[in-house]
């Protein structure tokens, strides 16, 4: 082996090693930056709840639903309002609204009318 060949496999591993640990540093970088938008997304999310939440949580439960439905996501965070029984209260009304969906469809087969949707 020449002296130019080892030479050269010297630099060419110094230069996948350095080539590793910049990336190493750039995955760790992202990590650290997608930790901290999910602890501050969460931290929105949470303070929007504890200004607002228990004003319409004092109106009952379907005026908490529609202000949960309204503000939608916060920062990726699904809302999700839960009974005293630990059901999921918008899933039971999109369970609920499906059943009345195929209850028209139903009735407009059989009675032959036109079926009026809404979308919220």
């Amino acid at each position: 082996m020449t002296l130019r060949l080892k030479i050269n496999l010297i630099v060419g591993a110094l230069t996948v090693l350095f080539v590793v640990a910049v990336l190493a540093l750039q995955l760790r970088s992202m990590r650290e930056s997608v930790n901290e938008e999910v602890v501050a997304a969460n931290r929105v999310a949470t303070q929007l709840l504890q200004r607002n939440a228990w004003l319409y949580a004092a109106q009952g439960t379907p005026a908490m639903l529609a202000y949960l439905q309204g503000i939608g996501r916060v920062r990726s965070n699904d809302i999700v309002l839960y009974d005293e029984h630990g059901h999921d209260e918008q899933d039971r009304q999109r369970t609920d609204d499906q059943v009345d969906l195929q209850a028209q469809r139903h009735a407009v087969r059989e009675g032959g009318g036109r079926m009026s949707t809404h979308r919220w």
